[in-house]
């Protein structure tokens, strides 16, 4: 027992206590935080620094706590050694720990980290404009939600005591009001859970689906947009890849090994198959993937310049994907908000016109001579 701790004094912490010291802190780690992290780390070694010393640059004091400590936790794997992409393993995303494994493979790890920080902010900004595609629509059935649910609980039980301390029975309007707005909030839970479940489906049979029922599902509008996100996807994760100067069978195999997502895993060992069977890239890429990625390969049979047309690929998709959902939240919007308005009109039509008979025949005796 003392040898071995006098062993772990000079080797420092085990891999599994500095994971175990990382996970404490790496919740506190913003995605955001990664990118400008990898993009600092590559603008320093393209400019000719060592990674120790590169680290140790970006070892500012007080910083923000998990980049602090990624850094710390980086520049004690590398004094000891290790690799980059196993200091950062137990936090950094599938697709940074494999360029962190390509780029020390190939000695090209500024260029690795540099292409994976460009295309995570591009991905970032796509999902961001999904974001604000859907916010309003979202928004506006939250506040509908909202206030049925404070007529619901404020007002109605002062106008069913309004209408006690009158001695008055309330009217058949104000019954029908009452059980209308106790059943939207179950129907809209409904509504939403339905949709969920069916998107869901979706997702699921896309991805396991046999080609009868995958060619089924592409023809409708959930199944393109799964095809558009899954096939931009493999664009923008093999660019990657192509970029750093892996040759198109080895990215394949790479991203076949990663095993995540699994439809990558299992779509790249048959591309790649298919590839070493003699076809072309642009015949393999058909079928369950969109049009675009297959003319654009076929495209860069001519030009030579895979990467470059990968990435094309991959932007022109999302931004496809993007104006598809901006479409369908123009005709969603004046939709729901015609919906709200009149769910909101008649159930106050129903509560106040009662109200204003009821003071009106309280009022009559008084006024009469």
């Amino acid at each position: 027992m003392p040898e071995r701790e006098h062993a772990q004094a000079l080797t420092g912490p085990s891999k599994s206590e500095r994971i175990g010291r990382l996970g404490a802190r790496w919740r506190r780690w913003r995605p955001a935080d990664s990118v400008s992290l990898c993009r600092d780390l590559a603008e320093l070694l393209e400019a000719g620094l060592p990674l120790r010393e590169a680290i140790a640059c970006l070892q500012t004091p007080g910083g923000q706590r998990g980049r602090v400590f990624a850094l710390q936790v980086a520049r004690e794997a590398v004094e000891r050694g290790e690799l980059l992409s196993d200091a950062w393993r137990s936090w950094a995303p599938t697709d940074l720990t494999m360029m962190l494994e390509v780029g020390a493979q190939s000695g090209r790890l500024a260029e690795c980290l540099r292409l994976w920080s460009e295309q995570t902010g591009k991905r970032r900004e796509w999902q961001a404009a999904m974001v604000r595609s859907a916010a309003y629509p979202a928004l506006l059935m939250v506040m509908t939600l909202v206030l049925q649910l404070f007529i619901l609980r404020m007002i109605l039980p002062s106008m069913t005591n309004m209408y006690q301390m009158a001695g008055a029975s309330a009217p058949e309007s104000y019954r029908l009001a009452n059980q209308f707005l106790h059943l939207m909030p179950v129907c809209f839970l409904f509504v939403l859970a339905g949709f969920v479940a069916a998107v869901g489906a979706v997702w699921w049979l896309d991805r396991r689906a046999h080609n009868p029922l995958q060619r089924w599902i592409h023809r409708t509008s959930l199944g393109r947009w799964f095809r558009l996100q899954r096939t931009a996807t493999f664009a923008s994760m093999t660019a990657q890849l192509v970029s750093a100067g892996v040759p198109i069978l080895d990215a394949l195999s790479v991203l076949q090994q990663q095993g995540k997502p699994r439809w990558l895993a299992v779509a790249c060992k048959t591309l790649r198959v298919e590839l070493l069977a003699g076809n072309n890239l642009a015949s393999a890429l058909t079928g369950a993937w969109d049009p675009i990625l297959s003319s654009l390969m076929s495209l860069t049979e001519t030009t030579g310049n895979l990467s470059s047309g990968l990435e094309r690929a991959a932007v022109l998709l999302r931004a496809r994907w993007v104006r598809q959902m901006e479409a369908v939240m123009r005709i969603l919007e004046p939709v729901l908000v015609s919906v709200s308005g009149g769910l909101v009109a008649v159930t106050m039509l129903a509560l106040l016109l009662p109200m204003y008979d009821l003071m009106g025949a309280m009022s009559s005796p008084v006024l009469a001579p």
